[in-house]
Order: C-alpha cells, then structure tokens, then sequence
C-alpha cells in the first residue's frame, strides 16, 4: 500500500518538475535570443556613428545634413515607441521582437544600397599636400608645423559628369534606412525587459538586466573594430584599381568601405531576429501544445458563440486601453517632478549624442588622426570605462542604500564631475592649421501602471528633441567654422574638406558644455523641490499620528480601555 502510494506521488510530482524544467529552459532561451539582439541593436548604433564622416563625404553634403540623416533612427523609433511600450505586452513579445530584429536588419541592408547604385566614387581634384603625414602614425596630440594647400579644381573638371552626379539624392536611401533601423530597434528593449521582469524569479531580473548590458557591450566592440578595418578600405574596394588611387585615409577627400559596416550589421540583425519566431508568448506554455489546444478547441460546437463573445470584449477591451492610454498620458505629463527630470534628461543626452555622432570629425579635424585611429582609440577608451561605470553606480547605489532624492544627488554629483573633466579639453586645443591661400507624482514609487508609459515617454522626447534635434543644430553650428568646401562636377557646394580647427573646438565644446550646464541648474531644482516634497509627506505623517493618538486617548478616557495606534508600540496596558 505504500509502495503504490509512493508511485502515484511519484507520478505526480514528475509532471510538476516538468513543467519547472520547461519554465526555465524556455526563459534561458529566451535570453540567448535577446542577448544576440542586444548585441546587434549596439553595433548598429556605433556602425551609423563611426561612418557619418564617410557618408557626409561620399554624398557631398553638410554636416548639418549628415546629421538630419543621422537623427533618422530617432524618427522612425518615434514613430512607434510610445504604443509598442503600451500594448506590446498585451501581444506576443518574443515574436514583435523577432519582426523588429528583421526590420532593423533590412534597414541596414537597405542603407548600403547606395553604394551599388551611384557609380565609383570620384574625388575632387583638389592638391592636398600634407607635409607632416607621417606623422598620423604616431599619437602625438598636435600636429606640429601642418600646412595644407588645397586649389580649386580646374574648370574643365566642373561640369563634366554633372547630369548623372544630379541624381545623387541617394542619401534619401540611407535616411530611410536608418530610419527602418529605428523602427525596428524599438520593441527590443522596453518588451523584452518587461518579459524578463514577468516571468523570472523575484529578485532575478536586476542580475539578468546586468548581463544584458554585459553582453550589449560586444556589439560595440565588434562596431569600433569594424569601423577602423573598413574606414582604412577605400570605398570602391573590389571595383576598382587600388594603385590608380593618389589619396590615403589621411586625405580629407578619403572614403572609405562604410557601406560594408550596414551589410554586416544588417545581416547580423536578421539573424538574431530568427529565434524569436521559435519561442512561445509565455515560458511555460511551449508553441505545440498551444496550438493543439487551440485546434481542439475548434472542434467544439459552440466555438462560433464563443469567437462572437471574444470578439465583443476585445472591442471593449481597445476603447478601455485607449480611454486608460490617454489618462496615463495626462496623469505623467501633470507631474511636476517627472517633467523637471525629463527636461534635465534631453539636456544631457542632447550634449552626449551630439557630442559622439561629430567625435570622429573633431578628433580628425583637431589632432590630424584618421577615422581609422580614431575608431580603435574611442573603442579602447570609452568601452572599459562606460562598463566600469554602470557597474560601480549599481553597486554604489546598492551599497550605500541610496533613496530616490540620494540616486538624485548622485547623479548630480556624477554630472558635475563629468562636466569638470569636459572642461578640460578647451586647455588642449591645437592652433589651426596653415591653409595656403585661406589662412594663412514623484513619492518615490514613479505608480505601476504608469511606469511603462513614463518610460516610454520619456523615451520619446529624448529621441524627438534630443536625437533627432541635436546632431542637426551640431552639425549646422559645425558647418559654420568651415574655411574649404569642395565643389562637385556641378560647381556646387559639397562637403567641408577644412574646417578653423580653433572654431571648431569652441563650437563642439562649448555648445555641449552650455547643454551639460543647464541641466545641472535642472538637476539642483529637482533635488530641492524632491527634498521639500518629502519633508511635507513627513510632517503630514506626523499630524495624523498626532491625530491617531488624540483619538485614542478620548477613546481611552470613554471606555477605560487603550486602543494602540499604528505608529505605536505593541505593548498594552492595562
């Protein structure tokens, strides 16, 4: 008898350990699949960044211009950000996932598209004589005694080839590339976080996000190593013949392979989109068995009834999520504290994204070093570093206990201190080079139904006005200190070949700095007016203690009997 009762325990409990084992597998496969995407949402984010320069050359146009391209990723996440953060978790996740993974990756296809349709790269017939050249091989910081002499190209030039180069509005290609890109990236990460945060353990989600980033930190890696193997690449690579090219990565007029970053990027990301196609809408339920239930259910006989009655709540369903949209909307855009943060926010990331998507300009135009060097010495700086700091702000934050106005004094105190090493760069300026011929409801709980919409939001405007804005008014302000344009077979303006490298600097320096600055004002406000806050909830739990006991106290002198309040001790007398 008790063995039989041992059997069907047995047999009980195996389904159960089934079902566990399946739970978790399904979610270790699920962040496999994210991790990959993550890698690939990364590296097309610094593959777009380290080929500005190349594209801005290769299609003749100005930084200004680059840079509205650039903020096309932004549109296109903006377009979709605040409604995938909404109701995505309401669909199947892994599968949006998948499509915006797919999507991404034909974005990147598509912005090197181009390249196969303009013909050979021509270069201007500018003299460019670099008299310290070889000197771009070492990592001096100035390049001493540089004098440049750039002539204009003869008139027979102008205007020959001028009605096929008319055409070159390609770059509309790669703006609306980049902007699929932006589209696709979308879901990534607000859906697949919130997957993580549904269906893993308690207190598990805070450790997966972390490896996350971990993993994201390859996608740059691979994207800076990339951008110095092809930027060394001249452009027609495999066309043509290399020995009948007279410039070198150190020429103004160089371009390089850029189109090969997108081909890899992009194939890369409609690959890491494929197993997303293969994983259930929740761990524990795997796609087989779904549909064996749901072909079962077909066969019952009241399935039309039943298809008729989903139909009618899901109408309801739509016009209660959209009335609940729009009074979430309202409800964080009436919040003071919440729309300080997002100010100060935009000014900070407009400095970042502004100052990162023309880094590889300044450092060519200030210290003489190709996109090449550039690429690997920004890869060797900044990824060890941007690591070292996520981790040690985690673990700080942890350590320290820091409450909601602490993470705030922390952050402005980081603020402060990155501001103070920004500074800096204006006492390592390089004089300009000799051109011959020019120069010779926030109570620390930001309610759970809100917190997905206020993300989103807040995603939102920083992509709107600081994405898309902030490489445009960079790039436009940059055109502004340029002293050489080069002139395309139609006699007009190109691209910038010189800039006054000392305006330069001031401009790209100085524009970022008065951002960071603003919001550090921003980021004082905020801490005092979450302070003051906090001390008027204080004073209000006081009072109705007060309150509490007063009425205890006359319930007392009634009765004869002590009714404890909820602030006081335990202990009763009698």
């Amino acid at each position: 008898m008790d063995q039989n009762q041992h059997l069907n325990k047995t047999a009980e409990a195996q389904p159960s350990e089934n079902k566990k084992t399946r739970y978790c597998n399904g979610l270790k496969m699920f962040l496999a699949a994210l991790s990959l995407s993550f890698i690939a949402k990364t590296l097309g984010a610094i593959i777009m960044k380290s080929s500005i320069i190349h594209i801005e050359r290769r299609f003749e146009i100005s930084s200004s211009l680059v840079g509205f391209i650039d903020g096309s990723f932004e549109i296109g996440n903006l377009l979709v950000i605040v409604f995938v953060s909404y109701f995505g978790s309401k669909l199947h996740r892994p599968k949006l996932i998948g499509i915006g993974c797919f999507i991404m990756g034909i974005g990147g296809v598509l912005t090197a598209l181009p390249h196969f349709f303009m013909g050979y790269y021509r270069y201007s017939k500018e003299t460019n004589i670099n008299s310290s050249e070889n000197s771009t091989s070492t990592l001096s910081t100035c390049l001493i005694n540089q004098i440049l002499s750039l002539n204009r190209a003869s008139p027979e030039i102008v205007g020959k080839g001028c009605l096929k180069e008319s055409g070159s509005y390609m770059w509309i290609y790669v703006f609306m590339g980049n902007m699929l890109r932006g589209i696709g990236e979308t879901p990534i990460v607000p859906l697949g976080l919130s997957y993580i945060d549904d269906f893993a353990k308690e207190g598990h989600s805070s450790l997966y996000l972390g490896i996350l980033n971990a993993i994201a930190m390859i996608g740059p890696i691979i994207g800076f190593t990339l951008g110095s193997l092809f930027s060394k690449m001249y452009v027609d690579i495999g066309y043509v013949d290399l020995s009948t090219i007279r410039i070198t990565p150190t020429d103004s007029r160089w371009v390089g392979a850029w189109w090969l970053n997108f081909l890899v990027s992009g194939l890369f990301s409609i690959i890491s989109s494929i197993p997303f196609f293969f994983l259930p809408q929740t761990p524990n339920k795997p796609q087989k068995e779904r549909k064996a239930s749901l072909s079962l259910h077909v066969l019952e006989t009241n399935d039309e009834k039943d298809q008729t009655a989903n139909l009618t709540n899901q109408g309801k369903n739509i016009t209660k999520n959209v009335t609940g949209f729009f009074q979430s909307f309202k409800s964080i855009l009436t919040n003071p504290l919440y729309v300080m943060f997002v100010l100060l926010t935009l000014l900070q990331v407009s400095s970042y994204i502004g100052a990162f998507t023309y880094v590889f300009k300044y450092v060519e135009q200030q210290y003489g070093q190709p996109s090449s060097k550039a690429n690997i010495l920004l890869g060797v700086i900044t990824i060890p570093i941007f690591a070292s700091g996520m981790f040690l702000g985690g673990y700080i934050i942890k350590k320290f206990k820091l409450n909601t106005v602490g993470i705030a004094k922390f952050s402005c105190f980081t603020a402060v201190m990155s501001l103070s090493f920004y500074l800096l760069y204006f006492f390592i300026l390089c004089e300009n080079k000799s051109v011959a011929g020019l120069t010779m409801t926030y109570d620390g709980i930001v309610q759970p139904e809100l917190k997905s919409l206020a993300l989103g939001f807040h995603s939102m405007v920083i992509r709107a006005l600081g994405g898309i804005l902030a490489p445009i008014y960079f790039g436009a302000l940059i055109d502004t200190t340029c002293i050489k344009w080069s002139t395309n077979n139609c006699g007009t303006r190109g691209s910038c070949r010189t800039y006054n490298s000392t305006s330069f600097s001031r401009v790209y320096l100085g524009l970022s700095s008065m951002l960071r600055v603003s919001s550090l004002v921003l980021y004082i406000i905020l801490i005092y007016a979450m302070k003051k806050k906090y001390q008027e909830k204080d004073i209000n739990a006081s009072e109705n203690g007060s309150v509490m006991d007063e009425a205890n106290l006359e319930s007392l002198n009634k009765n004869k009997h002590f009714v404890p309040s909820a602030g006081a001790d335990s202990e009763t007398h009698c």
